[in-house]
C-alpha cells in the first residue's frame, strides 16, 4: 500500500498528515477527501512489491529526490507490475527501469537500488502524493 495513505509507522513523518524528506513537506493522507493533489484518478493505493524488497506492509517512495528507490516494484508480468488507484482503476505499468524491470527473486533483502534511467520512479512521485 502506498506509504502516504495513513502514514502509520512511517520514518520522517514530522506531525499528523506531513512527512518531510530533504527539507520538504508532503502530504500524507489520513481521509480520501484529502486525495485532491494530484486527485483520485492519479494517486496510486496498490502496487506490486517485488518479493525482495517486501519489509512492512506499505510502499514507501522517496519523495522529493529521483535518483534511488526506497521499495522495490515487482515486475513478474513481462517487465511490469500493476498499481489500483484511489478513484477504483487500476493501470499496468511496464518499467523501463534496468534495475526493476525482470528482476529475479533471490531471497535477500534489496533496497534503495538506484533509478536507472529514473523515469520510472519521476512517475511514481508524480502519482504518489503532493508536496506542501
Amino acid at each position: 500500500m502506498n506509504a502516504m495513505m495513513d502514514g502509520t509507522g512511517i520514518t520522517g513523518a514530522s506531525g499528523p498528515g506531513i512527512y518531510t524528506f530533504g527539507g520538504e513537506n508532503f502530504a500524507i493522507y489520513m481521509k480520501t477527501t484529502e486525495i485532491n493533489n494530484p486527485g483520485p484518478s492519479m494517486t496510486w493505493l496498490t502496487i506490486d512489491e517485488h518479493a525482495d524488497s517486501i519489509d512492512n506492509g506499505f510502499f514507501m517512495v522517496p519523495m522529493g529526490q529521483s535518483s534511488n528507490w526506497g521499495d522495490t516494484p515487482a515486475s513478474y508480468h513481462g517487465s511490469s507490475g500493476v498499481l489500483s488507484f484511489a478513484d477504483g482503476h487500476a493501470e499496468i505499468k511496464t518499467w523501463t527501469d534496468v534495475n526493476i524491470k525482470n528482476r529475479p527473486v533471490t531471497k535477500t533483502q534489496v533496497k534503495d537500488l538506484p533509478a536507472t534511467p529514473n523515469t520510472d520512479l519521476l512517475w511514481m512521485e508524480a502519482r504518489t502524493t503532493s508536496q506542501l
